[in-house]
């Protein structure tokens, strides 16, 4: 089942193959990082957070986590989802946006009508004055990747910074060095990507 956000079926999920590791191969879980691309930084991300916001629930709590183009903000997800809908340019980005509202509001409503079950999804809500669950990450090595090639943007899919994931990664980097955390990384790709 493909998760966008680590509630509880994704939770379980990462628990249930952490311990098959761990009994398996004889895994140190001291040692573990977590990482994903895309969907997947989001929710490695959260249950990251979520080890931390509650320990005594956790078997493992990973000692870093790295999410390669992740959606850290699940309200940045959403507006970014309207605009490409609003923009009706490229097919696959306007696609990915129905399939992210749709799914999104089937599971949770929308976020006007259930913004409180949101907060507590996502890894980080960067129209937050104050602290949310990035707090949980003070103390943890973080890297956020992204290839922030503007050029290829505009050109081939007609996005701004403002409709990409960087602007929202930049930020949670920028909080968690605010909270403290020199090991908190922002990795802008050095040269242009595949396509």
């Amino acid at each position: 089942k493909r998760k966008l956000y680590a509630d509880s079926f994704a939770v379980n999920r990462i628990i249930s193959i952490l311990k098959d590791i761990v009994q398996r191969f004889h895994s140190d879980p001291s040692k573990f990082v977590l990482a994903g691309y895309n969907e997947s930084g989001n929710i490695a991300l959260r249950y990251t957070e979520l080890t931390y916001q509650y320990p005594s629930n956790s078997f493992v709590q990973p000692k870093a986590v790295f999410a390669i183009d992740a959606s850290v903000d699940l309200f940045g997800l959403w507006h970014r989802s309207e605009r490409q809908i609003k923009t009706n340019y490229w097919p696959g980005a306007v696609g990915d946006a129905h399939y992210y509202l749709d799914n999104m509001t089937k599971e949770n409503g929308t976020i006007y009508n259930n913004r409180q079950r949101y907060l507590e999804l996502s890894p980080f809500f960067s129209e937050s004055d104050s602290l949310s669950n990035e707090q949980y990450l003070k103390d943890v090595p973080v890297r956020l990747y992204y290839d922030i090639d503007i050029d290829w943007q505009l050109k081939n899919r007609r996005n701004s910074f403002y409709d990409t994931k960087i602007l929202d990664g930049s930020e949670l980097v920028k909080r968690l060095l605010l909270l403290g955390n020199e090991r908190a990384e922002f990795m802008a790709a050095k040269q242009a990507g595949m396509r």
